[in-house]
């Protein structure tokens, strides 16, 4: 079996199936709690802006974090895309 962890490389930007799998897992998981909220429809908008507050959030901690830890790698990837 082989893996490809690199999908697509357009120039300086390369799309990971690692990304791609989380993003679907993510999105999917999302439309599946959507279904289960649909019989409480009063809830759906709440939900759906906590979701997407929650992704923002995410993200934003996760790049905090690898600053923090390992702030060379962070600053030479920063670099390399300059």
């Amino acid at each position: 079996m082989r893996v490809y962890p690199r999908l697509i490389e357009l120039g300086p930007l390369t799309i990971y199936s690692y990304g791609v799998l989380l993003a679907a897992a993510y999105l999917l998981g999302l439309k599946l709690a959507m279904v289960r909220a649909k019989p409480v429809s009063s809830m759906r908008p709440a939900f759906s802006t906590s979701a997407s507050t929650s992704s923002s959030a995410r993200l934003i901690g996760a790049k905090v974090l690898l600053l923090v830890t390992d702030f060379n790698a962070a600053f030479e990837t920063i670099r390399a895309s300059c």
